[in-house]
């Protein structure tokens, strides 16, 4: 019999997100306000992946993978 095992992915991605948040200011003092930005993966909204893939600032994508 195999178990498979459920994780609770959209708790896990929505903590990443609120962990962004909640580092923002350490992260700019780190990288000495190096511009960079973050988004939850919308496949609706694919001009953000564009935006992701071309930016020139660095770019953190939040994606649940199945």
């Amino acid at each position: 019999m195999e178990l498979k095992k459920n994780v609770p992915s959209v708790a896990i991605k929505e903590g990443v997100y609120k962990s962004l948040q909640m580092t923002e200011d350490d992260f700019r003092m780190i990288y000495k306000n190096d511009p960079y930005d973050y988004f939850d993966y919308d496949s609706d909204n694919l001009e953000e992946v564009r935006n992701f893939a071309t930016s020139n600032n660095i770019q953190i994508m939040i994606i649940k993978w199945k």
